[in-house]
């Protein structure tokens, strides 16, 4: 709904539509109840005075600080089309990188969960019928079974205890991760997993450069840029090692300078980011350095789903065969 009105209004106001006018067309088709209800108040706002950058930030779970802030500089530079465009074409991209790292994602679990129901349908219903028929025919179970059933025995008796406990643990973990203590190591423990930490650390880095692209191409300010960044990247971090490149930008450094002391980022992207200060090129190179890392990505999970679908399948009939 939000990128197909990004798309609608930033066609109609470069067809020379008023703005209130474009908003009537836009609400006429909504489909989306509670969007429509969102547009309403924003139109209402409009027609009250008030800027539309200030009427979508009083929507904040649909309008970020980045559309708050990308809509102001549209306003003051008398670009708004382009501006829109460019969210719907960086709204676009995301949600076709974010579709492809789900899809490889989403077959390794459900052939998981499938594994875990065959598992938990043998140990609650068959398993106990084999014991039961070894029992009466008076013949002695093999070592291995009486492990395997005494388990299953265990957890079909304990079976709320232990879902209550998990819970227990899941709400404690996550309260504990939404401190700024707990994400911190929560994080440092996700980037050092063999294999997949580089992975996360590539995603936390397209998300940075993507967003400061699209922000300086659209004539925000690097300090304004760096500072709604800190807050868009939702890693804490990251959020941290931006919000000290911002203080060394703010002394007079380089961008480039502090994000190679940081160590967070590859070295290919901080010397991308450099030539384009050098060259005045620095959205473009911003662009690159996102477009890159995707790729990279992109990459990487068409490999791990090709690879985990046979593995899960052996791993699966080695259990169950077990």
């Amino acid at each position: 709904d939000i990128l197909i009105f990004a798309r609608q209004l930033a066609t109609m106001l470069e067809a020379g539509i008023t703005l209130l006018r474009s908003l009537d067309v836009i609400l006429s088709q909504m489909e989306s109840r509670t969007f429509h209800k969102v547009l309403i108040q924003i139109r209402n706002d409009i027609e009250q005075g008030r800027s539309l950058s200030s009427s979508l930030e009083k929507h904040p779970k649909y309008f970020g600080q980045f559309w708050v802030s990308l809509v102001e500089v549209g306003e003051a530079s008398g670009t708004m089309p382009m501006v829109l465009e460019k969210l719907a074409v960086y709204m676009e991209q995301q949600a076709a990188f974010k579709s492809t790292i789900i899809s490889a994602i989403v077959y390794p679990c459900i052939l998981l969960v499938v594994c875990i129901g065959a598992i938990a349908f043998f140990a609650f219903f068959v398993g106990p019928k084999f014991e039961a028929i070894y029992v009466s025919m008076g013949k002695e179970l093999p070592a291995f079974t009486k492990l395997l059933l005494g388990f299953f025995k265990f957890v079909k008796q304990k079976i709320i205890l232990i879902f209550a406990c998990g819970v227990g643990i899941g709400f404690l973990f996550k309260q504990y991760i939404k401190t700024g203590t707990g994400q911190l190591q929560f994080e440092k423990f996700m980037y050092n997993l063999p294999v997949f930490g580089p992975i996360i650390k590539k995603i936390v880095v397209e998300r940075f450069t993507s967003q400061m692209s699209i922000l300086v191409d659209s004539g925000v300010p690097l300090m304004y840029a760096l500072e709604i960044s800190a807050k868009l990247v939702e890693n804490k971090t990251c959020g941290l090692i931006i919000a000290d490149i911002r203080e060394s930008v703010r002394e007079g450094k380089s961008l480039a300078d502090p994000m190679e002391q940081s160590g967070f980022f590859p070295p290919m992207a901080v010397q991308m980011i450099k030539v384009g200060e050098e060259t005045g090129e620095l959205s473009k190179m911003l662009k690159h350095v996102s477009a890159f890392f995707q790729r990279e990505v992109e990459a990487f999970m068409k490999r791990f789903g090709t690879m985990i679908e046979p593995l899960m399948l052996l791993v699966m009939g080695g259990v169950i065969g077990t």
